[in-house]
């Protein structure tokens, strides 16, 4: 990872989740049940306001 950039990123299924893992920070979007519970280290959002205050609370 660069150490000068901040990577941020959101996803809803499991071909997401290496995304969500490599990042910075990770979140889950409008995912269903079965993925928020087998990756529960990613906060699971349902709607963009709240995804948008998370983002801009981690820059």
């Amino acid at each position: 990872m660069d150490a000068s950039r901040l990577f941020l990123a959101a996803g809803d299924s499991f071909n997401d989740t290496t995304m969500l893992a490599q990042a910075d920070h990770g979140f889950l979007l409008h995912a269903q049940e079965n993925i928020v519970k087998q990756f529960p280290q990613f906060p699971a959002l349902h709607d963009y306001a709240p995804l948008t205050q998370a983002l801009l609370a981690r820059m």
